[in-house]
């Protein structure tokens, strides 16, 4: 196994002396030789749209740069990716952001290229939480321009993803949670958990069903049936509930009388996890479920709660 090395300018050197790339010809138009050349003796810092640029053009991945790359980095992204996202819903998001920052400032003092992409990150999905996403445009079209130029996502990918799906193009939605129900037989993902591919899957399903991409997330949600019946994930009861709220979403916006009644149970399930089991932290979903359905439901279809 090949050392790894902790600058990403002397990473890029390796890679592109492995793939048998020039400085001038792995410049191309994209930078001058001169600056490629300050930039892997890290004297020079570079966008992270422009370095995604240079690893295409020499054929290579993300993936590829991470192998050369120390492999710590990415530990210490999806870390503080677990850390946001175990936070948000229940502490003051924005607080929390600013402790995120802060991490990321200190894990990755000496490596911009990360520290652009993860501060991105987290400022893209605050825009998102708070509805002003236009107040962040560049950084999200950075984002997306990244995720579109990338065949085979690896970890770094979906934690990028994780955070901005509702931004995402739908056909990229639709793609990817299909892949990531594939992934809950074959565990290809190596850092993210089970539990973390099971939120994709999920929030993907959720940004189809908003966008009326109706029949596309009915299409996701009974693969993610038969899936759960032959993989080895042994899921949540939340998990199960959610299924479920999400079969009546779409049936409800499909006009169709069923879906009212998955959505009553559905509710009783709600009331009888927190009011039995205690568990108080269903009480925002709940709440969100109900009133969706409240405003989309067909009000000339008879129905009591």
């Amino acid at each position: 196994m090949s050392q790894s090395v902790t600058s990403f300018g002397a990473a890029f050197r390796k890679l592109r002396q492995q793939r048998g790339y020039k400085l001038k010809e792995a410049a191309g138009d994209i930078v001058s030789p001169q600056f490629l050349s300050r930039f892997e003796r890290d004297l020079a810092g570079i966008s992270v749209d422009k370095f995604s640029r240079l690893l295409v053009r020499i054929g290579a991945s993300w993936n590829d740069f991470l192998r050369c790359y120390n492999g710590d980095c990415l530990t210490h992204l999806i870390s503080t990716l677990e850390n946001f996202k175990e936070f948000y819903d229940s502490k003051d998001f924005y607080q929390f952001a600013q402790v995120a920052k802060q991490s990321v400032e200190e894990s990755y003092r000496d490596h911009p290229l990360m520290k652009q992409l993860i501060t991105g990150v987290i400022n893209v999905h605050l825009a998102i939480l708070n509805q002003e996403v236009s107040k962040c445009k560049r950084e999200l079209d950075a984002l997306k321009l990244y995720l579109s130029s990338i065949d085979t996502w690896g970890d770094l990918e979906w934690f990028i993803y994780s955070f901005m799906v509702d931004e995402c193009p739908m056909a990229m939605i639709q793609f990817r949670t299909e892949q990531a129900i594939g992934f809950l037989r074959t565990s290809r993902l190596t850092t993210l958990t089970p539990k973390g591919i099971m939120t994709i899957i999920f929030h993907g399903i959720r940004v189809l069903c908003l966008h009326r991409f109706l029949d596309v997330a009915e299409e996701m949600v009974c693969l993610l049936k038969k899936e759960l019946k032959r993989s080895k994930y042994k899921t949540y009861v939340v998990e199960h509930l959610a299924l479920k709220c999400y079969v009546a979403l779409i049936l409800v916006l499909k006009n169709r009388p069923e879906g009212l009644k998955l959505a009553k149970k559905c509710i009783t399930i709600f009331e009888v996890l927190e009011n039995d089991l205690d568990i108080s932290h269903l009480t925002l979903s709940k709440n969100l479920f109900f009133a969706f359905i409240e405003k989309h439901r067909d009000k000339s279809i008879p129905f009591d709660w």
